[in-house]
């Protein structure tokens, strides 16, 4: 299979697991499909550079790090007030969060998961959310799937301590 095909074929399996991950990662809901467009034309316009091939995926995801690292700079020169926001987009992102506001269950499922560290968040999104085996998530963040494994368990430890600590807090109300 030559490298084009590949790549396209890599595009259209990881598209979604790319949008999990900017969306975990606290993106702009608005800014999330441009992010992941991003992520595949450098993936395009380097394809060249990818060693071997059998690490595509994991290849594509460290372009996507690449991406967000990039996102969160200019985020923070907004709030800096280097750049001003578009209004435009400041509504649009309030119309997108009123359409999910609704369920406030999986807001609040959300809303754990986002409050995991990083490197907790990513195995949690990429298990459960994309339905990842630990030998896939551990191919696609370069981790050992042992390691996968830890921070599995670790994050699941977390959520529950948040779910108990929510409870005390209903409880006492």
């Amino acid at each position: 299979m030559g490298i084009d095909s590949l790549l396209e074929k890599a595009f259209e399996e990881l598209k979604g697991m790319l949008t999990g991950y900017f969306i975990s990662n606290k993106v702009k809901i608005h800014d999330v499909e441009d992010l992941v467009n991003d992520t595949f034309v450098l993936a395009w316009s380097y394809r060249n550079g990818l060693k071997d091939e059998s690490k595509v995926k994991s290849w594509i995801f460290s372009i996507a790090k690449n991406v967000l690292i990039k996102y969160k700079r200019e985020l923070a020169k907004k709030r800096n007030g280097e750049i001003t926001i578009d209004e435009r987009s400041e509504s649009m992102l309030e119309s997108h969060h009123n359409q999910y506001e609704h369920d406030d269950n999986l807001n609040f499922a959300l809303d754990l998961i986002n409050g995991l560290p990083p490197k907790y968040r990513d195995v949690v999104i990429l298990f459960y959310v994309d339905g990842k085996s630990i030998s896939e998530i551990s191919e696609i963040l370069g981790i050992s799937e042992d390691n996968c494994k830890v921070r599995l368990f670790r994050a699941r430890k977390m959520i529950m301590e948040a779910l108990g600590e929510e409870n005390e807090a209903q409880r006492d109300n």
